[in-house]
């Protein structure tokens, strides 16, 4: 290790880290059947999903969805069940910090427009998403890597500032992304050995960790974390000249924004050179303000998103500080992606807002208040 890597590990062996409790599998069982009972009397209520599967007891969390009907109006007893489970320890648990999903019937069936979901009917209707050919597919990973490769390190470094750390949390943090190093390895941007050993040591952890005695378990989660921030900006950098070259951006008559606010104190900032992302969550390991340096085709891709009308667009065009770009030039393929999938995210934030309800919108969340 160097200098900065000792500084970073010491200070996250001195966090409080508060481990699993040991959930069996028949624990989940009894979440999907209080959740099915919550909701299956509601007239509105067409279907129930969960995504995913629970391959670690435990240690998996559970995400569960709701489908609405699009005539679906304001629902006082919808309303209220939702708020019971998020008063609920033993939901909130399993829902690892997330919410239950909430979709209109006509926007569930294009979830795989966003990522590649993995649905299984636990009540009502069943509902087919939507396959696209593999040169649309292709598209959608090169945007999930967009949109969650510094998300995800810009969230978990907001968890690990905390004096007290769910173990659960990190961990999911890490399993997240994994996958979208795993995009990146498929799509013949990054092919070394670093990162397939990164993804190998994440996958292990997580099936052994009850096997493992808390002082290995917690040096190999330290590891990891610190591996998850050089390798993440490494591949930031790689990722945005790769995407440059390919969609020939070049910022003609561009002024990029300077900032992006995801909430009052955490957010990106524009960088014109690499900036050392382990020096980045050594000082948010005791912050309270979370501001990750992104390079350019970042800053380009959430500007486009603004450019479209909707609730979530609006929303990231007011965070964006000062920009002025065409985008009359860009490749059409980009354009096509970009509208349809910031278009379903506004169709889906409009939805839940004109039925009140306040939580559930499957991605740009932080926007939704």
């Amino acid at each position: 290790m160097n200098s900065l890597e000792e500084k970073v590990y010491n200070k996250l062996s001195k966090k409080g880290w508060i481990d699993f409790q040991h959930y069996k599998i028949e624990k989940y069982d009894e979440i999907r059947d209080r959740f099915i009972s919550l909701f299956e009397d509601i007239e509105e209520v067409i279907s129930l999903y969960e995504f995913g599967k629970v391959k670690n007891p435990g240690i998996s969390d559970i995400d569960l969805a709701i489908v609405l009907s699009k005539e679906t109006m304001n629902n006082e007893d919808l309303n209220r069940q939702l708020e019971e489970i998020y008063q609920n320890s033993d939901f909130n648990d399993m829902l690892c910090g997330g919410t239950v999903m909430v979709f209109s019937e006509e926007d569930f069936p294009l979830l795989n427009l966003l990522d590649d979901i993995e649905v299984h009917r636990l009540y009502g209707k069943k509902i087919d998403l939507i396959v696209f050919n593999s040169s649309k597919e292709t598209m959608i990973r090169i945007f999930q890597i967009f949109d969650w490769l510094p998300e995800r390190l810009l969230s978990l470094s907001k968890v690990l500032s905390k004096d007290k750390i769910l173990i659960k949390s990190v961990l999911g943090y890490l399993y997240s992304i994994r996958y979208t190093f795993r995009i990146l390895d498929s799509l013949g941007i990054v092919k070394e050995q670093k990162l397939n050993d990164f993804i190998n040591s994440i996958e292990s952890l997580r099936n052994n960790w009850f096997n493992y005695n808390s002082e290995i378990k917690l040096k190999q989660l330290y590891s990891l974390i610190i591996s998850m921030y050089t390798l993440g900006e490494k591949y930031i950098w790689m990722f945005s000249s790769w995407s440059e070259e390919k969609f020939n951006i070049k910022y003609i008559n561009t002024e990029l924004p300077i900032q992006f606010n995801l909430t009052q104190n955490s957010g990106f900032l524009l960088t014109e050179k690499k900036d050392n992302y382990l020096s980045f969550l050594n000082n948010s390991l005791d912050s309270t303000e979370f501001f990750l340096p992104v390079p350019s085709a970042w800053m380009y891709h959430w500007s486009i998103y603004s450019y479209f009308d909707g609730f979530i667009s609006e929303k990231i065009d007011k965070n964006l500080k000062s920009k002025s770009i065409d985008i009359n030039y860009l490749e059409g393929d980009y354009l096509i992606i970009a509208e349809e999938r910031i278009g379903l995210c506004n169709n889906m934030a409009q939805f839940l807002f004109s039925r009140k309800i306040e939580k559930g919108l499957y991605k740009f969340g932080w926007f939704y208040k």
